[in-house]
């Protein structure tokens, strides 16, 4: 009986590892096997995120290949499921409506269910590159104005860090974390009304970020912002006074401090027409104190430039630490972490609410 002498030979490189099977080491044949990390990767486009994977792999997948990864050993592969009722595995998969790009009118319940790939997931972050579903009731005076009554986005994620109970209208390019740390599995649903006469789309990739991730958020932070600047909308934002903010909407936005740079300074878009607008007044476009309004967003010891003034929350149809200021100012804040406070009640019907887009740019020490 000839004697089988084993070798496994393994290296790791940039996001691929090369194991060699050889039955003898004298000979010069042997087993190549290439695995590579399923990390996050980039299409040829330079724009088109993917999940490097195999080719193999991505064809059991039934993804699309949008460029090379792991030194060329891998496809960066473009995983898109359509169908409700599928199970999402993969990192970096892509939920879209069925007729994607095109709209859906359809009434229907549509479910994904996001399986984690490992136990040592805590979250979920939702890229939504599009959603736009119906929007929230917006009659001014009605009781329900603010609530999504024809159409909802929710799931079923951890209570430490989920999705605002309402949710819909026009929400393309936000993203929210979601925790899933005591989860082993995570549904994400749309249900979509009977109202035919609506463009219903979505087309959002799933990220599953490791519990001890550079990427995983802070604490309590439905949205995390990198960069030393940007910009952060409220959610159904847009720019008319006749839109209204999601009704019941409580959560964090955070933004992660940048080295060498001790504080944040946040501005109303100057672009937008009404950048600013919770529990205002178009008769009277002033600044509220924070304390008298029912819906506000937190600054902790936030100051508007070149005044004395300080104050935690803001509202009103001009953002100022000032009560009453007829017009915008730049709001400095030194407390650590950097975060904004959303705080929409359940009770719009009285005043003009469409929200709020901000922009934020961190100041050296």
């Amino acid at each position: 009986m000839k004697l089988l002498l084993v070798m496994l030979l393994a290296d790791v490189y940039e996001g691929y590892q090369i194991t060699i099977n050889r039955p003898n080491p004298f000979l010069g044949f042997g087993l190549l096997t290439i695995r590579v990390s399923n990390h996050q990767c980039t299409g040829s486009d330079s724009s088109t995120p993917g999940i490097c994977l195999t080719s193999n792999e991505c064809e059991e997948q039934q993804g699309n290949s949008i460029g090379t990864c792991a030194k060329g050993f891998g496809v960066c592969c473009e995983i898109i499921q359509k169908q409700c009722g599928s199970d999402i595995a993969w990192n970096g998969t892509t939920i879209q409506n069925a007729d994607y790009p095109s709209a859906t009118k359809t009434q229907q319940t549509c479910t994904y269910k996001v399986l984690k790939k490992s136990s040592d997931i805590c979250f979920l972050r939702l890229d939504m590159i599009r959603n736009m579903i119906a929007a929230p009731e917006a009659h001014m005076g009605s009781a329900t104005v603010g609530t999504c009554k024809e159409d909802t986005m929710s799931t079923t994620c951890s209570e430490a860090t989920k999705m605002p109970d309402n949710f819909c209208g026009d929400n393309d390019g936000q993203h929210v974390y979601l925790n899933v740390e005591d989860k082993s599995e995570c549904e994400i649903t749309f249900n979509i009304g009977s109202d035919t006469s609506i463009d219903r789309y979505w087309d959002i990739k799933v990220y599953q970020i490791a519990c001890d991730s550079q990427l995983r958020p802070p604490v309590g932070c439905l949205q995390y912002f990198w960069g030393k600047s940007g910009t952060v909308n409220s959610f159904n934002y847009q720019d008319m006074i006749t839109n209204v903010h999601l009704l019941n909407n409580y959560y964090s936005v955070c933004i992660r401090q940048e080295s060498g740079h001790c504080s944040i300074i946040w501005t109303p878009n100057p672009d937008k027409t009404y950048p600013f607008f919770i529990s205002g007044s178009m008769t009277s476009r002033k600044s509220k104190d924070g304390d008298t309004c029912k819906d506000y967003v937190t600054i902790h010891r936030g100051q508007s430039l070149g005044v004395t003034s300080i104050t935690d929350k803001f509202c009103g149809g001009k953002f100022s630490s000032v009560s009453s200021a007829t017009s915008d100012t730049m709001v400095q804040s030194s407390v650590l972490p950097f975060r904004l406070g959303v705080n929409f009640n359940n009770a719009e019907k009285a005043v003009d609410n469409c929200g709020f887009e901000f922009k934020y740019y961190q100041e050296t020490c």
